[in-house]
């Protein structure tokens, strides 16, 4: 398929070709004749590359025509990019230069002279021409010998062919779309219209092998469907759309007669008549044109149709979808993974039992893994292995890529390259090349538009839109037609598998990904012709794995990948000190996330590279040389915290376009002209240097920003016209502004400076955000609150400390989010803050904090005419560190969500005032619509503490609750309460989730005035943490009956979590439908209740809980349980209160007991963990049944109890360690070893800890052989350790982290360089090591 990247690298070679800058070198040296030939000859091999891409599936020798001259182009294509560089140079060098001669001894030889001559005269370079011009004649006399024609590009190729769908069901059974259907069938049905069409149109999208098909033919067929509409009528329209032969089967199909004629207008004049005042239904599958003018004349004779009729259009285009219905299409997902087992077994097993084959099943359900939920995919699958019974056909299936399968009987490929083939050409060059993405990952937006530039994917013609502008609707196209779509991670996407396997068939000779080519007999010859490549970044990536780029001289891309939560990798300095200098035709470069200390000064020798990026290294400072990259577009510096500067010369960075620094904290200042870089569109942080205020200045001329713009050290502008000249207002780009002076307030502030310098720096008025921080001025500019700002959602001010007021923001009518943080000088937010005779201030805004503000007393409320309202559409309000506070909120707030007050002491708060003392309420809480509230460090009124009989019941009767909506309520912090008062409550109809956290005070959570069921019947969770007095007194004491009374009090609750309660003493009950019940840290608890009684308790935990001395009261535990954790139990004897009583829990899945040194019996279970329980006798022998042995994955045995012994023994026992064949993990501490020479026979186990042991040297004769696969290994407190050597060990051909710690006298290590693979070593507190081996460490040693 050379054909993807050839016509974009033909389209590059020739406008390269015509470029006024090369010609203008040619003209002064011969160049201009090797030039001149190279085009002539282009231009007539392109004009047979038409023909050569529709030959080439056919004919083998004009597929490697096709291929050479694609090999060809991108050489030349790397001759013509050297000398546009050096054009390029000789404009920066033509501009005066302030570099230093110490800067330019620092730059590479081959980029500090230049003249026509010298260049034409490199001897490498006249070698290169020459090389080419011979090839390109080559291949000019090869295309007359292979009958190579020019023909028009415009009307070459075949479309691959798609069979013909009709409304007949093919599928005897749909699995998974029952909810797809359903809704379907509702939008048919509903007789809903637009004002201008009557007729509803019902989109289905999705990507090819989906299933949209079946499902219309599935709602097509339904019975009431059929009894629903009239007339239906079933037309597949597929690629070529011809509006008169889609209208003629239309009408055909309705009026169940042919017609001869074939004009358009008469056509539709049938069909309009045939139509009239019948509700009908139209299904128009596989869709694919995007023209609205056609659209609109085929659906023209449906309006005279009758309300409701409907037509469903199937298409893999989502614009299609949008253009033929203005409601919202119904996407179609891939189906479940059981589901897809569901249509793959249907077909597979057909005429055969799935329980007579589970050998074949186990690897069936490994295919579908596959399939990623395609329908198409898993039936096709299902088909071929039909007829195929041995499972060595299909274990063949399971490990083929999908173009390895014949395409006579897989329809997989030919459906998704339908999909390619309606590609436009330039949108078919950079899918293919997102062939080098591994599957599954995750990528943004802009990351990928980059790579498309760097690599010359997208070109800009004069008078068009941006790179940036084309690439972005380059991609939003992609996914439209499915070929991306959006992860699970918020503005993230990932390509399907099935369609990255058709980008990998596509494009697998030109792109490669380093695990897969590693894998192929081809490896060496396709490398080194390959241009893009990546692979999966490791934690520790070592000189091995990067072998095979050595042969891969022509590379442009190399691309790590891997997950983006991925932190601290490191890669050995081989590659960016040697094995980069070496790949002078890179592109792309990126090392993100690796943590690189130092780059080679050679990167200046990398003259083509466009996109480098460095995101996480530990650089101090960039080489000097980078400054001589005159292609480079995009650079990353995301998150080097240590990156003091950059380079002096950076401002000859004449092509840069992106220039990230978020995160690169460490940064002083930026280098001088930087104004020279007029090309700069993305500028994360300008750093004005002490000093050096002047250089704002250099911001005027980077009129193209765009985006987020931050300007920090703004106290460093002395003259203020030297802001002005920053020229802001016109930067119509930026969408967020940051502003930020310095955090320290010393006596080089002048406020009246910076005051006029943040007036001078006024933004555009199409501005989305801004954030001001750390502004020493008395009062804000104008320009803030001015109503020009129409587009402005989002304001913050932070630590402006010594402005004494806000401004009023009332004119703001996009504002949704307002943050106020560190106003210390704020006493009042009253009339000036809303604004003087403004009727709705705040009409949208959505969000208002306000935080440390320790002046602030006083918030006058809104008042204005009968009708007006503040705030009218708040939702979040948050309040924080406001001690003074002390006056009423706003009351009336109507769509407040959630409400978070805390550390302000002053506010009192109360939301159902007293009968008696409404009055002297100061924030009586009205907020019908708050769903979640947190209240943390104030005051809570008590005034409602008693009531008299009567007063209680009104208040229990009454039928308004001001917190109807509550679902999450979280207090912490409340003094002065020894229970909370009867009113808090109160009307909490809906509250799920209550947590109560730091009440110093309590000793009962609530009193007994009324019956708590009438109070939180909806309650689910219950939190209740550091509370040192709850419950205090004796067992006997009455009060404990307060939490849980007898009956059924809380019947929704289902998870209590009670940590930190000192005085808890015991549950006489508990609620009878908890799931998960969790005590931590409740030193005086010394009983519980009957759990058997607990029906439903699945999740029992109890940690730190030392005066427990059994469990259950009861005959056994919850029948129900599947989970129980204790930790810490020191008085814990038994784990229930009766000896000898059989615990029935079928459902248990996982028992740890930690630290229970009283504990002498576990339960009769079947898996067990455990540690420091030395009395604990052995288990029965039937826990070791083999069936048991095989699903274990990880064994940690720690304590030398009889229990670990008897494992230990089993695991290691030759007639049974072959059991264990998931066992991946063991840690063995503090157990009696003994000889462990039955290790090796654990041919999965990748991870040994052997901790506490008292062997003197390692291993000890014939004790020990380990497993070839492990791949970590760690030996810790070895208390009489003196010498560990790894001579015997040459089996250790995997371990990659070998740990040695706490070993006092360890003096030697020896034959460390036995372990090839070693890629960290780890040693730490063995005070008497003092040297190496002497053989030296392992090469591929990467951390030490």
């Amino acid at each position: 398929m050379a054909e993807i990247f050839l016509g974009a690298l033909l389209d590059v070679l020739f406008e390269k070709l015509s470029s006024g800058d090369l010609w203008n070198i040619a003209c002064k040296d011969p160049i201009h004749t090797w030039l001149t030939k190279w085009r002539r000859m282009l231009e007539q091999v392109q004009a047979v590359v038409a023909d050569a891409e529709e030959k080439q599936i056919t004919d083998r020798g004009v597929n490697l025509w096709l291929s050479d001259l694609e090999d060809l182009s991108y050489d030349m294509d790397d001759v013509l990019d050297e000398f546009a560089t050096k054009a390029l140079r000789r404009k920066v060098m033509e501009e005066p230069r302030a570099s230093t001669s110490k800067v330019r001894a620092l730059i590479p030889n081959c980029c500090t002279s230049f003249n026509p001559s010298t260049l034409v005269s490199d001897f490498r370079l006249r070698s290169e021409m020459d090389e080419i011009t011979k090839r390109l004649q080559d291949l000019f006399d090869r295309r007359m010998g292979l009958g190579l024609k020019n023909i028009d590009a415009r009307g070459s190729g075949k479309a691959p062919q798609r069979q013909p769908t009709s409304s007949l069901i093919i599928e005897p059974c749909l699995y998974g779309r029952d909810k797809d259907k359903k809704a379907i069938i509702e939008l048919l049905m509903s007789d809903q219209s637009s004002s201008t069409n009557k007729v509803g149109v019902v989109p289905i999208v999705g990507m090819g092998g989906v299933g949209k098909t079946t499902l219309a033919q599935m709602v097509y067929n339904d019975d009431m469907v059929g009894e629903h509409f009239e007339l239906k009528a079933w037309v597949c329209v597929s690629e070529v759309f011809n509006i008169v032969g889609v209208t003629k089967a239309i009408l055909e199909f309705v009026t169940k007669t042919a017609f001869e004629f074939t004009a358009l207008a008469q056509l539709q004049d049938e069909l309009k008549k045939a139509l009239a005042g019948k509700k009908f239904l139209i299904v128009l599958d596989d869709v694919w044109n995007k023209n609205h003018t056609d659209w609109s004349s085929l659906k023209s004779p449906f309006n005279d149709g009758a309300l409701g009729s409907k037509v469903i259009v199937t298409t893999r285009i989502r614009d299609i979808a949008s253009m033929a219905g203005p409601n919202k299409y119904h996407f179609l997902k891939e189906l479940s993974e059981d589901d897809c087992w569901s249509v793959f077994a249907q077909h597979a097993f057909e005429d055969r039992r799935m329980d007579a084959n589970p050998n074949l099943v186990s690897i069936g359900q490994k295919i579908i893994k596959n399939c990623k939920g395609l329908p198409l995919a898993a039936r096709t699958l299902g088909g071929l292995l039909r007829c195929k019974l041995t499972e060595y056909e299909w274990e063949g299936v399971l490990n083929s890529k999908i173009w390895e399968l014949s395409e006579e009987r897989s329809h997989i490929l030919p459906a998704l390259r339908l999909s390619y083939y309606h590609l436009p050409s330039h949108l078919k060059k950079c899918f293919a090349y997102c062939s080098i993405l591994p599957k599954d990952y995750e990528f943004e937006e802009k990351e990928l538009v980059f790579l498309w530039m760097a690599e010359g994917l997208i070109l800009k013609k004069k008078g068009q839109k941006q790179m940036e502008d084309l690439g972005c609707e380059y991609f939003q196209e992609l996914l439209s037609r499915s070929f991306f779509q959006p992860s699970r991670s918020s503005e993230l996407f990932v390509m399907h598998d099935l369609i990255n396997d058709l980008a990998q068939f596509l494009a697998r000779k030109t792109c490669f990904r380093l695990e897969d080519k590693l894998k192929e007999s081809d490896g060496d010859e396709s490398i080194n012709k390959a241009r893009h490549s990546s692979y999966t970044r490791g934690l520790r990536d070592g000189i091995k794995k990067f072998e095979a780029f050595h042969k891969a001289k022509k590379l442009r891309t190399f691309l790590p990948c891997g997950s983006r939560n991925q932190r601290d990798c490191y890669l050995t300095s081989d590659v960016p000190l040697r094995l980069l200098s070496g790949l002078r035709r890179l592109r792309v470069l990126s090392l993100q996330r690796y943590r690189i200390g130092e780059l080679s000064n050679s990167i200046g020798n990398l003259k083509h590279l466009r996109y480098l990026d460095l995101s996480c290294a530990l650089i101090l400072m960039l080489p000097e040389s980078i400054g001589v990259l005159y292609n480079l577009q995009t650079l990353i510096l995301r998150d080097c915290k240590n990156l003091k500067m950059l380079p002096e010369n950076t401002s000859d960075l004449i092509s840069l376009r992106h220039l990230n620094l978020t995160g690169a904290d460490s940064l002083q200042e930026m280098p001088q002209k930087m104004g020279k870089l007029t090309t700069l569109q993305t500028l994360s942080n300008f750093i004005v240097g002490n000093g050096n205020g002047f250089m704002i200045t250099e911001l005027g001329n980077l009129i193209q920003l765009r985006g987020t713009l931050s300007i920090s050290g703004l106290e460093n502008v002395a003259d203020a016209r030297d802001a002005r000249k920053a020229n802001l207002k016109d930067k119509q780009g930026l969408d967020v502004l940051l502003m930020e002076w310095s955090n320290i307030w010393d006596n080089s502030r002048n406020e009246s400076v910076e005051s006029k310098v943040l007036d001078m720096l006024e933004p555009h008025k199409k501005l989305k955000e801004l954030f001001i921080k750390g502004y020493g001025g008395l009062t804000f500019p104008n320009w803030i609150e001015n109503s020009l700002f129409s587009k402005m959602v989002c304001l913050k001010f932070q630590n402006c400390e010594k402005c004494t007021s806000l401004p009023p923001l009332r004119h703001l009518p996009s504002l949704k989010e307002l943050y106020i943080q560190g106003m210390k000088a704020v006493d009042n937010v009253g009339h000036k803050f809303y604004g003087f005779g403004c009727s709705n201030p705040f009409p949208v805004l959505n969000i208002l904090t306000f935080e440390d503000m320790p002046e602030w007393k006083n918030w006058t409320p809104f008042r204005a005419e009968e009708g007006s309202q503040a705030f009218c559409r708040l939702s979040r309000l948050s309040i924080k560190k406001c001690p003074k506070l002390l006056h009423e909120l706003p009351k009336n707030l109507p769509c407040l969500i959630e409400l978070d007050i805390e550390e302000c002491p002053g506010l009192v708060v109360v939301w159902v005032p007293s009968l008696i003392d409404l009055n002297k309420v100061s924030n009586l809480f009205y907020f019908d619509s708050l769903v979640s509230m947190h209240l943390n460090s104030v005051s809570i009124s008590d005034s409602n503490c008693s009531f008299e009989v009567g007063d209680q019941a009104l208040l229990e009767n009454s039928r308004h609750s001001l917190f109807c909506s509550l679902t999450s309520l979280k207090v912490e912090n409340i003094m002065g309460h020894t229970c909370l008062p009867s009113w808090f409550f109160h009307g909490l109809t809906e509250l799920q989730e209550l947590s109560l956290h730091g009440l110093n005070e309590l000793t009962n959570v609530w009193g007994n005035e009324v019956r708590l069921q009438h109070r939180l019947p909806a309650l689910r969770s219950l939190n209740i943490a550091n509370c040192p007095k709850l419950f205090l007194g004796k067992v006997n004491c009455p009060k404990l009956i307060s939490l849980f009374a007898e009956g059924d009090d809380l019947k929704s609750l289902q998870k209590l979590c009670i940590s930190r309660c000192p005085c808890l003493i015991s549950f006489p009950v508990l609620p009878s439908n908890l799931k998960e019940l969790r005590i931590d840290h409740c030193d005086g608890l010394v009983s519980l209740p009957d759990l058997t009684l607990l029906n439903n308790l699945e999740k029992l935990f109890l940690t730190y809980c030392t005066s427990l001395a059994y469990l259950s009261a009861g005959r056994g535990l919850p029948p129900a349980l599947k989970e129980l954790t204790v930790i810490r139990g020191e008085e814990l004897k038994s784990l229930i209160a009766e000896e000898g009583i059989k615990i029935n829990c079928p459902s248990l899945e996982s028992i740890k007991i930690l630290s229970c040194k009283r504990l002498k019996t576990l339960p009769d279970v079947r898996q067990n963990n455990g540690q420091s329980y030395e009395k604990l006798e052995p288990l029965p022998n039937h826990v070791y049944n083999n069936n048991n042995c095989a699903s274990l994955v990880k064994v940690d045995l720690r304590s030398s109890s009889p229990l670990a012994t008897g494992l230990l023994s089993h695991i290691l026992d030759e007639g049974s360690s072959s059991c264990f064949t998931n066992l991946t993990k063991l840690s063995i501490f503090d157990v009696h070893i003994g000889k462990l020479s039955g290790l090796h026979r654990l041919y999965s186990l990748r991870e040994l800890s052997l901790v506490k042991c008292d062997w003197v040297s390692f291993p000890e004769d014939g004790m020990l052989s380990f497993p070839s696969s492990l791949v970590f290994l760690a030996i810790r407190k070895f208390p009489n350790l003196k010498k560990l050597s790894f001579k015997d060990f040459e089996n250790l051909v995997s371990l990659e982290k070998l740990h040695i710690r706490s070993c006092p006298e360890l003096t030697s290590i020896s034959e460390l360089g036995r372990l090839p693979s070693l890629l960290d070593l780890v040693i730490s507190d063995c005070p008497n090591l003092a040297s190496f081996p002497e053989q030296g460490l392992p090469p591929s040693l990467l951390y030490l």
